[in-house]
């Protein structure tokens, strides 16, 4: 009876930390004015698959200290261009993991993808090692999505978003999988800054452009003038 008495009270605890900790959540996530460090990175180079698709800027990743604790981090990323994110890598951040400590993604509700779950170490394509991966379900088969959010914590406090994040050894710190909205079958690999080993053209069919009606007809005409200069210049010739 005693076991189940103390049991149960610590059943009962469990529930209780847990419920003040979503709470905390939410209540710095919601507050208007709880982001007190923020940090923007523009998303300008990319793997050759997603330069075939436009040459950017592809997107943004903010990463704010949400609250006063240094423990909680709130990640909002927008698509720029009609960019869109999706798939594994979705959103990967180098974090400097000798000062963050554990870091643990919060499920539902905080991610707006489903799925949404962490990974890392890992290379997000040519970009390097990146420390924290973020990743939706594969493929981008939901059309992908225009803006991501979600929150995760820290073990460690951390005193700002500049001691959170540090480039790899490629000089990205930030880097996403993303797809041209109206081409989600040509997807690819972006980053705030550094180097992609990736070289060389695309080699997904997806990924290759192809003329547009107007430049078809266009080469057509030019081509026909020159044919017919050609003969001109033979006709001439002849007489």
């Amino acid at each position: 009876m005693i076991r189940r008495f103390s049991s149960k009270i610590l059943s009962a605890q469990k529930i209780v930390v847990v419920s003040l900790f979503v709470v905390t959540l939410l209540a710095f996530v919601m507050a208007p004015n709880a982001q007190a460090d923020t940090i923007s990175y523009t998303l300008t180079v990319a793997n050759p698959d997603l330069f075939s698709q436009g040459a950017g800027p592809y997107g943004t990743i903010t990463v704010s200290s949400v609250g006063i604790t240094g423990m909680v981090w709130l990640v909002s990323a927008t698509g720029s261009n009609n960019f869109v994110f999706g798939a594994t890598g979705t959103i990967a951040l180098n974090l400097n993991l000798a000062n963050a400590g554990t870091v643990i993604l919060q499920p539902f509700p905080f991610c707006s993808m489903t799925p949404c779950t962490q990974s890392g170490p890992g290379n997000n394509d040519g970009f390097g090692t990146f420390a924290f991966i973020v990743n939706d379900g594969p493929g981008f088969s939901n059309g992908g999505y225009s803006s991501v959010s979600f929150v995760f914590t820290t073990s460690n406090v951390v005193s700002s978003v500049s001691n959170l994040l540090i480039a790899n050894d490629h000089g990205a710190t930030v880097s996403a999988h993303m797809a041209l909205a109206s081409n989600a079958a040509c997807t690819g690999f972006t980053a705030d800054a550094g180097r992609n080993d990736a070289s060389g053209p695309s080699q997904n069919p997806a990924c290759v452009s192809t003329p547009e009606p107007s430049s078809l007809a266009t080469g057509g005409i030019g081509m026909i003038g020159l044919l017919l200069l050609l003969g001109s210049r033979r006709l001439v010739k002849n007489l």
